[in-house]
């Protein structure tokens, strides 16, 4: 997979987005901080530590329960943004909102 990343300057504010990608496991992940730039880098991490754990490994537990009407990889990316939301939410934003980010998530499967 062959991602391009530019910015773009305009009237508005519009943060940088933070970009993961795993070739290996075709998987492309974005975050758009809105306050500071951590909680996008640890909403990645979060996720990108399920969905790889979750490609491994099928059987692996989660807390969050699978909707049946879902394929596997869009559990898992729905999963993966809880995970990533649970932890923006304990860590920086349990006493007082001080940030939010925006997600893309995709996996690519070969049809």
């Amino acid at each position: 997979m062959k991602f391009e990343q530019r910015s773009f300057s305009a009237n508005i504010f519009r943060p940088r987005p933070e970009v993961r990608e795993e070739s290996a496991d075709q998987l492309l992940l974005i975050a758009t901080p809105w306050g500071p730039r951590e909680p996008a880098t640890l909403a990645l991490d979060t996720m990108a530590d399920y969905l790889l754990a979750a490609g491994r490994d099928p059987d692996a537990t989660t807390p969050f329960p699978h909707i049946e009407g879902l394929s596997e990889n869009a559990n898992n990316l729905r999963i993966a943004v809880l995970l990533a939301h649970d932890s923006l939410l304990n860590k920086t934003n349990k006493e007082e909102l001080l940030c939010g980010v925006e997600v893309f998530a995709a996996i690519a499967t070969e049809t």
